[in-house]
């Protein structure tokens, strides 16, 4: 993500360049209405870019510049401004702006042309930076070489650098040498007589004399490569003293020793069995790994650290490669630790050879792969469940092409895995339904997770299909966001389910707004009947209990219904079957 910061005190045009930049996921964009803002801005954290208007009250673009680049600050800087002038323009750049771009033409072009200038200055400062990395580097390399080492400019043979080991050996400071032509100096070739450069030869690894402040010499192993320094052609000369036998002795020692270190330190196993398959050597990471030390498995045979599952699998390997004298590659075993535990490892392994071309065993070495196993079948499980999953489960990157289409997506929608990977997943959306999903996009692409809301999406034969979609971002190994994976459930038979129980809830009401209603009728009789005196206490009885032996009916009838509908439809949403069962 690229950080820019812009300074204008124009708020309208701030904000329209603000919304273009933006438009592009790959720039983080920050604004102050001055230049006095900007560098309080500056101060609490760098940018990558900034991008400065020229006129503006109190400090100008240039002035704003020159109180950067006096502070060291070297962060790339485009003046882009409405104004252009050209002693302006040559003020910014001899000021050290990077560009000095002019508002003057079509918008979209000018955005257009800032956003090409933004990324071009980036590259421009990275490269720079990647040119004093590369110098610091070679710089380092030079000085912590225990062999002389001279820089030679490739046209001129002047001397670049030399590095202190280069300095001992000719008994000379680095004034002496540094900055004087090499002829006569280091080697006794005279002007335009160089081997390297006039003559063609090759020096690597060749003996010849060095030239040291007394005038005596020196013969050295000399080698000299050609490279570049920045954009300039060098010439690169290393050389040992052969005079020094101790020194040599002791670089030998230091590369024995270096193995030694890289044999045991290194986080795989190193091992040598040999024909008969016993150990005759294994390297101390055999305690990390298997929980021995090497004096206990030197001597055992190798197949006796296998798990019984795998024993009979390895030696029929190793009997046949042997046979025919081939190489083991990565061959994955169960391996049993000193503790119990059960651990996979991958062994690659070379035959080695006597004198007389008998092959007397293997060199191998082994790495445990327990961990990945595990993660491999993870991850298989995962791809079954997503594959076998009656909902559509798509994922697609941020350019929102597909990359995953399961057999769900491809039941609720109607496309085959091959007609939609790779295609825009705009494909499936109504336009109506494009202006919420960008928002809902937006909060995922800034790692949150949306779940389940609704919507509808198009199916292959044009119609649509009502869905509960939830979103998540998908990252990278590194914590970056990659892409948007996309859970969808088809609503159809929800849908059609509440409209059944619905249509079968309004039937019933209808079917039972007579007998309530005659029930109503009844019990008004009644009561005219007893506001008239017309009616005795034991009529009146008899009445009330035939009534309410009709309500009680009505009851058990609503009950029984109930239970037909809460048993009778399995997808009635919960709050409707608690309804029903009171």
């Amino acid at each position: 993500m690229v950080s820019v910061l812009l300074v204008d005190d124009d708020p309208g045009l701030l904000e329209i360049t603000r919304i273009y930049l933006e438009k592009n996921k790959e720039m983080k964009i920050d604004t102050a209405p001055s230049a006095a803002e900007a560098l309080e801005k500056i101060k609490i954290a760098p940018y990558d870019v900034i991008v400065s208007d020229y006129d503006m009250p109190v400090m100008t673009g240039i002035e704003f510049l020159k109180a950067i680049r006096s502070s060291g600050d070297l962060t790339p800087f485009i003046i882009f401004t409405g104004k252009g002038q050209e002693k302006v323009a040559m003020d910014a750049i001899n000021n050290g702006a990077d560009f000095y771009l002019i508002r003057a033409g079509d918008p979209k072009n000018e955005f257009i042309s800032l956003t090409h200038k933004i990324r071009k200055a980036i590259e421009r400062r990275q490269a720079e930076i990647a040119i004093k990395e590369s110098e610091e580097r070679l710089r380092k390399l030079l000085y912590s070489l225990p062999s002389g080492v001279l820089v030679f400019d490739a046209e001129t043979h002047v001397i670049v650098q030399a590095n202190p080991a280069a300095l001992l050996l000719m008994g000379a400071k680095e004034e002496d040498i540094v900055g004087k032509p090499c002829f006569g100096l280091v080697c006794p070739t005279e002007e335009h007589q160089c081997p390297i450069t006039d003559l063609g030869q090759k020096f690597d690894s060749i003996e010849r004399m060095l030239l040291r402040k007394d005038g005596t010499g020196i013969p050295v192993l000399k080698s000299v490569a050609r490279t570049m320094l920045g954009h300039r052609p060098v010439l690169v000369e290393s050389f040992i003293d052969l005079t020094e036998q101790k020194k040599v002795e002791r670089e030998l020692h230091e590369s024995r020793e270096k193995y030694r270190t890289l044999v045991e330190e290194i986080h795989d196993m190193i091992w040598l069995i040999d024909a008969k398959d016993y150990v005759k050597y294994v390297s101390p990471r055999s305690f990390t790994l298997l929980g021995y030390h090497p004096d206990e498995m030197i001597g055992q045979l190798s197949s006796e650290f296998i798990s019984s599952e795998d024993t009979n699998y390895v030696r029929n390997i190793f009997a046949k490669n042997f046979t025919e004298h081939k190489e083991l590659h990565m061959i994955e075993t169960r391996t049993r630790r000193k503790d119990g535990q059960i651990i996979v490892l991958e062994s690659s392994a070379i035959p080695y050879y006597a004198k007389n071309g008998t092959m007397l065993g293997y060199r191998g070495v082994s790495r445990d792969i327990t961990e990945i196993k595990k993660s491999e079948e993870v991850q298989a499980l995962l791809a079954a469940i997503v594959t076998s999953s009656d909902d559509a489960v798509i994922s697609e990157d941020l350019q929102h092409k597909i990359t995953t289409w399961n057999r769900g997506a491809a039941r609720i929608y109607g496309y085959s895995r091959e007609e939609m990977i790779g295609t825009d997943s705009h494909k499936i959306i109504p336009e109506e339904e494009k202006g919420p999903l960008y928002t809902v996009i937006d909060q995922v692409i800034k790692g949150e997770h949306v779940e389940h809301f609704n919507t509808f999406r198009i199916r292959n034969d044009g119609g649509h299909v009502e869905i509960s979609l939830s979103l998540s971002p998908i990252f990278d190994n590194r914590g970056h966001i990659i892409g948007i994976a996309t859970i969808a459930r088809d609503l159809t038979k929800q849908r059609e389910t509440e409209m059944a129980l619905l249509a079968y809830i309004t039937e019933t009401a209808i079917r039972l707004k007579n007998p309530v209603e005659l029930i109503g009728d009844r019990l008004s009789d009644i009561r005219e009947q007893v506001v008239a005196g017309d009616v005795t206490p034991d009529e009146l009885q008899l009445q009330l209990q035939l009534q309410i032996k009709n309500t009680e009916q009505i009851v058990s009838n609503l009950r029984e219904l109930n239970a037909a509908i809460s048993t009778g439809f399995t997808t009635i949403p919960e709050a409707y079957r608690n309804y029903l069962k009171r």
